[in-house]
């Protein structure tokens, strides 16, 4: 991605007695201990991401058999209904997670900038992409067993890695959160069966929805596309007699209505969201509280089996996913942005940055 000005932090430089840098003796002082071989490890607090929509499974079945009878009538039998199981497909075609990239770049940008030179030479940032793991929760009507549940795995970009261990030192530096003991970073990478069993957790934690915003794709394996789930269906039998054929024509039509509910961990969601914290120091302190701490969504695409299709009232939520917690990390950073210009109504701060969407702080109380 082509690289921007640099405008983020430009008032540190220029300004320095109005921050707050004093972490760095800190950092200084730690980099000077004895035994510092080796990176320190973040440990990711992971948030979800999830959708929620309809789908309808329909199925015809027809036979004919031979007749003798002169009886000229059709027949439509009563609607019947019958539990039992349904099996079919589902998967991830495209998924995007809100784009934070050109954040990075912002903040690879300066950070050496407001290092002192002893410090720069230990700077070591582990772009290493990291896992994840999603989970397609098939409910049926009326009954929530589901013996098979389609999973997939997803790696995030690598900038994401990187914005993690930036901002690390940077929350550091401004005292909104610890420290780093060492300049030498490194995101451990999550227990991918630990987060599979944790998912089962989020299948009924609800899922808050947002506008679309800027967004980039990351890497999709479909690890399993089959969905085995118990649900009440609906049968109508229709009979119809070709008596100069002497065919009698049986057509069963069996539907059910099943809701998906996709859960997955944007690992690291919640540390960049506690992380960016560091931004408010430049936003006062009434405008900072009421940026809310809400979702930020990213298109999406599914695939179907020929027998289930996404019904017509869900198709808005089956094409984005809700990243849940990171509206406050993109107000802070962009409200920033804001802060270092002067008030000029016709200020586009989405030239800038396009994940922003204006200077004004209600647009981020979402």
């Amino acid at each position: 991605m082509k690289k921007l000005p640099l405008i983020l932090f430009l008032a540190i430089l220029i300004f320095p007695p109005y921050f707050k840098l004093s972490a760095l003796p800190i950092l200084a002082q730690e980099e000077q201990e004895e035994n510092t071989e080796g990176a320190e490890i973040i440990i990711p607090e992971n948030s979800i991401f999830c959708t929620d929509f309809g789908i309808k499974k329909s199925s015809v079945d027809s036979f004919s058999e031979k007749i003798e009878t002169t009886n000229n009538q059709n027949a439509v039998q009563g609607a019947t209904s019958e539990v039992k199981d349904d099996t079919g497909e589902i998967w991830l075609e495209n998924l995007e997670q809100p784009d934070f990239s050109l954040m990075e770049n912002r903040l690879g940008s300066t950070l050496p900038k407001l290092l002192p030179k002893s410090l720069n030479e230990s700077l070591d940032i582990d772009p290493a992409s990291l896992d994840t793991k999603t989970k397609h929760f098939i409910i049926g009507q009326g009954y929530d067993e589901q013996t098979d549940i389609p999973h997939a795995k997803i790696k995030l970009p690598g900038w994401w890695t990187i914005v993690l261990e930036e901002s690390k030192i940077f929350c550091g530096l401004f005292q909104s959160c610890d420290p780093p003991q060492k300049l030498a970073l490194k995101v451990e990478q999550p227990d991918l069966d630990e987060l599979m069993v944790n998912l089962d957790e989020e299948k009924s934690v609800e899922c808050e929805k947002s506008e679309i915003v800027m967004a980039e794709k990351p890497e999709i394996d479909n690890e399993e596309k089959k969905f085995t789930t118990k649900s009440l269906f609906s049968i109508i039998k229709e009979i119809i007699k070709d008596l100069i054929n002497k065919l009698r024509t049986t057509t069963t039509t069996e539907e059910t209505i099943l809701q998906n509910r996709t859960r997955g961990y944007l690992v690291g969601g919640k540390t960049l969201a506690d992380q960016s914290s560091f931004f408010s120091s430049f936003i006062p302190s009434d405008i900072n509280s009421s940026i809310k701490d809400s979702s930020l969504s990213g298109p999406s695409a599914y695939g179907l089996d020929p027998d289930h299709s996404i019904i017509e009232e869900g198709k808005e939520n089956s094409e984005k996913i809700n990243f849940q917690e990171q509206n406050q990390i993109r107000g802070r950073y962009c409200l920033q942005i804001c802060s270092l210009y002067p008030p000029d109504p016709k200020f586009d701060v989405s030239l800038i940055d396009p994940i922003c969407i204006s200077c004004d702080p209600k647009d981020y109380q979402l």
